[in-house]
């Protein structure tokens, strides 16, 4: 039996098929490839976040008022040109422990952002403004274009023709909180507005505020 020889046609109908396949695995492959690669970014990006939140909500629930009855100890200051992009936080907070004494127990903190885009939290073992020499400032995250704030205080505050003192909160809700105030306000959220990604939102409440959000009862916090 005279054995049939393989026609060059066949041949290269043979190598197209198996380019055209391969193509097309390599194209899965590669699609693969960059679903796990942002999979990846989007999971670190997710851990970042929490680790940020968990940050902020472990120093903003551990706010503390001074005993001094002429001390500030929660409030926002105004930007400076040139030094911070956005109005800062101001708080006295618990360390708690610590290795060095001189940073345990009550801090003078203070969350800014600088010119090159860093959340930061600086804070001091004295209670007296920004003078101490010694200080610990940390960057908790990169690319934040400003910080916003929004406070708000319940209408349970005034009494009906009681008029609205200047070191008294507004009702309802302001973007600033003054030091004159002395109190925490009832409910206050932390926005971070981001230059490359979405703004990340921090809703606190103050149960320990001096007119604190009443809930009815049964109802959850």
């Amino acid at each position: 039996m005279k054995k049939r020889s393989v026609l060059l046609l066949e041949v290269l109908t043979a190598i197209g098929l198996f380019s055209l396949l391969m193509s097309c695995l390599l194209t899965v492959y590669f699609r693969l490839a960059i679903g796990a690669k942002e999979i990846a970014c989007f999971r670190e990006s997710l851990q970042r976040d929490l680790q940020l939140i968990e940050r902020l909500e472990q120093l903003l629930t551990k706010i503390q008022p001074v005993k001094e009855s002429e001390r500030a100890f929660f409030y926002t200051e105004k930007s400076v040109p040139g030094q911070t992009r956005s109005d800062s936080l101001v708080f006295t907070f618990d360390n708690g422990l610590d290795p060095s004494p001189y940073f345990s127990s009550i801090q003078l903190g203070r969350l800014w952002v600088n010119s090159d885009k860093q959340l930061c939290l600086t804070y001091w073992p004295e209670l007296h403004p920004f003078r101490s020499e010694q200080y610990r400032s940390e960057v908790l995250c990169d690319g934040v274009e400003r910080l916003e704030y929004l406070f708000y205080t319940p209408p349970q505050t005034l009494q009906p023709n009681e008029d609205v003192a200047i070191d008294h909160p507004p009702v309802g809700t302001t973007a600033s909180w003054l030091p004159q105030y002395k109190t925490l306000p009832a409910l206050f959220t932390l926005t971070l507005v981001f230059s490359d990604r979405p703004a990340l939102e921090l809703p606190l409440y103050f149960p320990q505020a001096e007119y604190p959000l009443l809930f009815p009862e049964g109802v959850r916090r």
